[in-house]
């Protein structure tokens, strides 16, 4: 990513009203934002630049695990950060299955700006780190 380009938000989820909240917020720092569902995720992310991939665990159909595998096996560079209210809704603590699976940060609902702004921090120190 060049200096002078937008940070690209990709907020994956199956329910488009679930975070207009969390859109607005990446969008007040300056990001633009993408929605997309879950069952187009890679079609998306073969086609062009993506700096930030934002999965709603909460609203997505598909098991968030099985998907972010079947995303870093297409792309295993673009940083995930899930959202959730809760990673342990039965019982299991599902964080550690995520994080295994190739996800940067598990980060509970609602976000701040503040964490909104470390998230992109973070998003573009690994894939500065990655690209060495």
């Amino acid at each position: 990513m060049m200096n002078n380009e937008k940070f690209i938000v990709l907020l994956v989820n199956d329910n488009s009203f679930a975070n207009i909240g969390v859109k607005t917020l990446f969008e007040r720092i300056g990001c633009t934002v993408e929605t997309v569902p879950s069952r187009k995720i890679i079609d998306i992310l073969a086609g062009r630049r993506i700096d930030l991939i934002l999965l709603d665990v909460d609203s997505i159909e598909e098991k968030a695990v099985d998907l972010v595998r079947m995303v870093r096996h297409s792309d295993r560079s673009t940083p995930i950060v899930t959202l959730a209210a809760t990673y342990n809704p039965h019982g299991y603590d599902i964080e550690i299955d995520l994080r295994l699976a190739g996800v940067l940060a598990c980060r509970g609902k609602p976000l701040t700006e503040e964490e909104a702004r470390w998230l992109v921090g973070s998003a573009k120190s690994y894939s500065r780190n990655a690209a060495v």
